[in-house]
């Protein structure tokens, strides 16, 4: 069996531009997940502080968030029903509502 050195040749140079398109597309793979990445990054930094500013002013806001300051003595505050939690700084909703014998307040409704 003859080696045919220009088929070889012609393997080789073929092999090699494989490889270079490999490596052009590992570098721009790489690329684009540290642009996602710093990208994400951005984007959860940016919902934590939403998120830790809206918690601090929110009229949700309770002495249990350890960081909430509108509480001055968290200890003299006693635990409300639930209920009364969710609604403490908003108007109390009806215990019923015009459509019939529906007992629910209408905030829980679907």
């Amino acid at each position: 069996m003859a080696i045919n050195t220009t088929r070889i040749l012609v393997l080789e140079t073929q092999m090699a531009a494989i490889k270079q398109q490999m490596d052009s597309r590992h570098r721009d793979l790489k690329a684009s997940i540290a642009t996602l990445a710093a990208s994400t990054k951005a984007d959860i930094d940016a919902l934590t502080a939403s998120l830790e500013s809206w918690r601090d002013n929110s009229p949700f806001c309770s002495p249990w968030h350890t960081t909430c300051t509108r509480f001055a003595d968290p200890q003299q505050f006693s635990m409300p029903p639930r209920r009364s939690l969710i609604l403490d700084h908003h108007e109390r909703v009806p215990s019923s509502t015009s459509l019939g014998n529906l007992t629910r307040p209408p905030s829980l409704l679907l």
